[in-house]
């Protein structure tokens, strides 16, 4: 997914992801006001995640999830899988669609031990693009911590376009390489970027335990996530 300094663009773009943010969030208020709670115990339905501690599982067309001994949260109305798990949150790939043909693919962040949920990016033609930055910014990184924080790297690549309207060769874009974290509200923070792969290459993140680290212009870097 490039991204282009326009203000048509940027405006079309803005329009795609707030009608697949609606999509993403369809049903939730009904659930909610459910009378009688749905316990862990009577989650029943198609197992997505099943440990001693949580269980997220597919029910009636909509995820549930809850930890152990706990009462169930939905966590919205689309199907799976989940794709990481650290403690009681999670990352969910999250497919859905609606009786007018729209579709899409997000990725939530949620804690099954408050059904707390976000929508932290959408799946494009080049890989995730977070929805904090709807002109485009493709994650090829992404690890989920205990703590509830997902770290990953982005990369932009930027440009104006040609006064006829054309987009620019790829030659005049400038990249962008960043290493961000999300906390659960999907808020996103820099912690370090360069202008090439080259100085800080997106596959050098790690995560071990709370401590995440990448290479910068060779030099290893880290920081403790709490």
């Amino acid at each position: 997914m490039i991204a282009f300094r326009a203000s048509v663009s940027k405006i079309t773009l803005a329009g795609v992801t707030i009608a697949l943010l609606l999509l993403f969030s369809q049903g939730d208020y009904t659930l909610a006001q459910k009378k009688q709670p749905l316990s862990c115990k009577q989650l029943t339905g198609r197992n997505l995640v099943s440990s001693t501690k949580i269980k997220v599982a597919y029910r009636k067309g909509r995820l549930f999830g809850c930890v152990r001994g706990g009462r169930a949260y939905p966590l919205g109305a689309y199907s799976g899988p989940v794709v990481q798990v650290a403690g009681t949150f999670v990352l969910i790939e999250a497919q859905g669609g609606d009786r007018y043909g729209n579709h899409g693919i997000a990725l939530t962040f949620a804690d099954v031990k408050t059904g707390n949920n976000k929508v932290i990016a959408f799946k494009g033609v080049s890989g995730y693009s977070p929805f904090s930055r709807i002109e485009g910014a493709v994650i090829p990184r992404i690890f989920l911590t205990s703590k509830g924080i997902a770290a990953a790297t982005l990369v932009t690549l930027e440009g104006r376009l040609e006064a006829d309207g054309s987009e620019p060769a790829r030659s005049d874009l400038t990249k962008n390489v960043e290493v961000v974290i999300f906390n659960s509200a999907g808020r996103l923070l820099t912690l370090d970027s360069a202008t090439s792969e080259a100085s800080l290459p997106p596959e050098s993140l790690s995560l071990q335990g709370q401590t995440l680290g990448w290479f910068h212009d060779g030099q290893e870097r880290t920081v403790t996530l709490n």
